[in-house]
């Protein structure tokens, strides 16, 4: 009968443990990598879900209204905030119509997204949407926002996109770990890139 030594077996299993040991660090930066990718192509893909939602001129939900009242399309449309350092963004509905996120903690406020003007805003928040684990929203560019804040806006029927701090185009690079990162841009005409 013939079988392996045990010399024979300990080779076999060093050279096994030594291919793993080498191959951990390629699948860590690997996996890193690859949830980067997906949270760049889902921000685009909740670019165009928020601009397709104003192009469809969809009213919004009861929730959002607080249950109270008719549903309606709000004043500005429907847009993304976005805010550096942070690992989720903000779908929000503009309701005073003024291009931008107004979180409206503070009085005076308005009832409704229905009532709220720009000096009575109404808080606009409709769905906070997290990044993958370990992935942080890095530079905005335009960057001259006092709170390192930008908001993208949808407005039918063009569809009319505003980009506050005002600019023809916006760029948002999210990042993992200290030199993985990617950019999204999206311009005024609604063009959508990752690069």
């Amino acid at each position: 009968m013939r079988s392996f030594t045990l010399i024979e077996i300990v080779v076999v299993i060093s050279i096994i443990l030594i291919l793993t040991v080498l191959a951990f660090p390629n699948f860590h930066e690997a996996n890193s990598k690859f949830a980067l990718d997906r949270s760049i192509y889902k921000l685009s893909q909740d670019l165009r879900n928020a601009e397709e939602i104003s192009m469809s001129a969809r009213t919004t939900p009861l929730e959002f209204e607080g249950g109270i009242g008719p549903t309606f399309f709000p004043k500005g449309g429907y847009g993304l905030y976005f805010q550096e350092a942070s690992s989720s963004y903000i779908l929000f509905a503009d309701c005073n119509g003024n291009g931008q996120y107004d979180a409206a903690d503070d009085p005076p406020r308005a009832d409704k997204c229905s009532e709220a003007e720009i000096n009575k805003p109404y808080p606009e928040k409709m769905k906070d949407i997290a990044l993958e684990s370990g992935i942080k929203i890095g530079m905005l560019n335009p960057k001259y926002s006092t709170d390192n804040s930008l908001s993208v806006t949808f407005f039918p029927p063009d569809p009319k996109i505003t980009i506050f701090p005002d600019a023809s185009t916006a760029f948002i690079t999210v990042f993992f770990g200290s030199k993985t990162e990617k950019t999204v841009s999206i311009n005024s005409i609604g063009l959508i890139e990752i690069q």
